[in-house]
């Protein structure tokens, strides 16, 4: 299914956020305002959507998806050269390394300038139609934001 057509989005990287989120809200209260009940497979697929638009990672993937590139059949370690696996695999054990909470902030700082790049890389690409190098930088934010995922985790364990 095309989660963008659910939102009556127009199928792209860039969206409105405020809109899919007011979208969102909109198909809530006319589903509860139904009857409920029978109701529920679609409260979950328009759960699934929203989180899958709202992401940045898996809005990426599901428009690759929806464009003919599935990339659950794409070997992940071909598609990033080995250079950048190092890079980011690097910054894994730097962040296992860090012991205080103030250096994990700082790595979170500089990984999320990472993301913020990638995204705007992917929105450039996508909106160029460009979706084989797309693949590339889907592929590199998913790896970036298993990071930010497990620096905060850190920062929750470090005292």
């Amino acid at each position: 299914m095309n989660y963008f057509l659910l939102f009556n989005l127009v199928p792209r990287y860039d969206i409105d956020l405020n809109f899919l989120n007011k979208q969102y809200l909109d198909l809530q209260k006319k589903i509860h305002n139904n009857n409920f009940v029978t109701q529920t497979g679609k409260v979950s697929e328009i759960n699934l959507a929203y989180k899958v638009l709202k992401d940045p990672y898996k809005r990426a993937e599901h428009l690759l998806a929806i464009n003919g590139f599935d990339i659950y059949f794409i070997d992940l370690k071909k598609e990033l050269d080995q250079n950048e696996l190092k890079k980011i695999l690097n910054l894994f054990e730097l962040a296992n390394n860090c012991k205080d909470r103030e250096s994990l902030f700082k790595l979170l700082k500089r990984v999320k300038k990472d993301q913020e790049i990638l995204i705007k890389i992917l929105s450039n690409k996508f909106a160029f139609q460009l979706f084989s190098e797309s693949i590339y930088f889907t592929i590199k934010l998913k790896y970036i934001c298993k990071l930010l995922d497990h620096i905060k985790q850190r920062i929750e364990y470090v005292s």
